[in-house]
């Protein structure tokens, strides 16, 4: 693989820059736009069935492959309005305060919403997961007292990814009843 040179001739230069600029106004438009009540009311339940249409479609493909699904709830975060320097919000919290603002305001910025699109799709998973009898790793509770570690709004730190991964491994252990193979 020859990469000397990449990113040093003008065409590259350029659409890096080009990229960065186009990036740089979606996230300038995102600060600056709202999306109101009526389109969370429309949109949750559209993306919640589509969630659970993929889910059902991975549960189908795991059942002929014989093998055993292990959901995973995710974290997210938006940053806007923890409760005080240094005290983060609980998942639970953030989505208290972000409905209470909407319920408030008829609107939320874009990823304000996407938050709560999120917790409907995590709701949906644990009842899903609940109507199977699938235990869920519980990536939310976790991270609630670490949200700290999400270096984006869903993207994690290396630490943040160990926790999980031990996680799914004391999971794994659960399920194969293979105590040794827990991290404790």
């Amino acid at each position: 693989n020859d990469t000397l040179g990449l990113g040093q001739s003008r065409l590259l230069t350029s659409f890096s820059k080009r990229s960065l600029f186009a990036n740089y106004l979606r996230v300038v438009q995102q600060q600056y736009s709202a999306v109101s009540a009526a389109e969370l009311q429309t949109e949750i339940p559209a993306r919640a069935r589509r969630f659970i249409d993929g889910l059902e479609s991975l549960a189908r493909a795991a059942a002929r492959a014989g093998v055993e699904l292990v959901p995973i709830s995710q974290q997210m975060r938006t940053g806007s309005g923890d409760a005080a320097p240094g005290r983060e919000w609980t998942y639970r919290q953030e989505r208290q305060a972000l409905s209470a603002r909407l319920a408030r305001n008829g609107s939320l910025s874009p990823l304000e919403g996407k938050f709560l699109i999120h917790a409907a799709l995590m709701d949906a998973l644990s009842a899903w997961a609940d109507r199977r009898e699938l235990g869920v790793v519980d990536v939310i509770g976790l991270l609630d007292s670490h949200r700290h570690l999400m270096t984006t709004y869903v993207h994690l730190s290396p630490l943040a990814n160990e926790l999980i991964a031990m996680a799914i491994v004391d999971r794994l252990a659960e399920m194969l009843d293979c105590p040794q193979l827990a991290i404790r």
